[in-house]
């Protein structure tokens, strides 16, 4: 017996074929998101053994419930990204999940005093900066993220002016420079290990103020010029078409039968003479009557109902003949008065 390849067609599809509204570049970088997020939650795992095992042991029982309260923080945005990023703004999985992947490592450096973090980690006070640091720096890169998914979909993509799009993307660019300026102070606070004491200088702090507020004019140009455009005409509505409902007949109640429509033939009129008790008015003609023996037609009326009375027409009355003539009365005789 031969050997017989399978058969390859339609009805055995390749098994990273996209799913069906899906494109092949959507699919490749959910495929590439979904690896990253599965390599960093191993390392982060890795790391923490690590930590655990060389790092500082002050307090490693708290680190480790911070490590997976970390953890399960960084999947549940991954979850919260995964779930919008069918939207119009194909990139935002990918950029969102690098962010939260940077997030992640932020978190895991000052949970376990990783390098450039403060270095008495007993002090409650320091605990408290770090975590209030971590928390401004989450703050932070999710703002950005959502002013720029808004941004590229309303001004760049559907800008109907040069000038919406170019502010945008000005907007968008001190943005970035300006989250980039105040994430790494939160990220790094302690820079004694490279040389540098007393902190960031005053010159770091002037930079950041400044494109923070170039950053928060320009949001509001696109902003300006998007509501001062010409906006597209309409449409008008089509006016909407009601066909009347048709009408169903009523079932019959029980016990009885529908009735059928009876049909009346148009009546002829017959010439005949007036009818007697009726003289003729001036200015109308006479109105013909029913042949001798033929009773009065009767109306056309709805089934089911009885037709309209037709008023009695009056006989004549009888001829009486005269009565005879009276006999004359004869004189009465008054008897003769007695001698008195």
């Amino acid at each position: 017996m031969s050997y017989q390849p399978p058969v390859t067609g339609a009805a055995h599809p390749p098994a990273h074929d996209p799913a069906p509204g899906v494109s092949a570049r959507q699919s490749l970088l959910r495929r590439a998101t979904l690896w990253l997020t599965l390599g960093v939650l191993v390392a982060a795992a890795v790391l923490g053994g690590i930590f655990i095992i060389v790092g500082d042991q002050s307090g490693v029982a708290g680190r480790a419930w911070l490590t997976l309260l970390l953890v399960a923080g960084f999947a549940g945005m991954v979850l919260l990204d995964g779930a919008v990023g069918d939207g119009p703004n194909k990139w935002y999985l990918a950029a969102s999940t690098i962010i939260n992947v940077l997030l992640l490592v932020v978190g895991l450096l000052k949970i376990w005093n990783g390098p450039l973090q403060p270095g008495d980690t007993v002090d409650a006070d320091v605990w408290a900066g770090q975590i209030a640091r971590w928390i401004g720096l989450v703050l932070l890169a999710r703002l950005v993220l959502l002013i720029t998914q808004v941004y590229v979909h309303r001004f760049i993509t559907n800008g109907r002016s040069p000038v919406t799009r170019a502010s945008a993307w000005v907007t968008l660019a001190f943005l970035w420079i300006t989250a980039l300026v105040w994430a790494i102070p939160l990220s790094f606070p302690n820079l004694e290990p490279l040389g540098i004491y007393g902190g960031y200088s005053d010159v770091w702090w002037r930079v950041a103020g400044a494109t923070l507020l170039v950053a928060a004019v320009s949001a509001v140009v696109p902003v300006v010029v998007y509501a001062f455009s010409p906006k597209p005409a309409k449409a008008p509505r089509p006016a909407p078409m009601y066909a009347p409902p048709a009408q169903q007949p009523y079932p019959p109640a029980p016990g009885y039968a529908p009735q059928p429509q009876a049909y009346y033939p148009p009546q002829q009129p017959y010439p005949g003479p007036a009818q007697p008790g009726y003289p003729p008015q001036p200015g109308y003609p006479p109105q013909p009557g029913p042949p001798p023996g033929y009773a009065q037609p009767t109306a056309p009326g709805y089934p089911g109902q009885p037709a309209p009375q037709q008023p009695p027409v009056p006989q004549p009355r009888p001829q009486v003949p005269p009565a005879p003539p009276v006999p004359p009365v004869p004189p009465v005789q008054q008897p003769p008065e007695p001698p008195r």
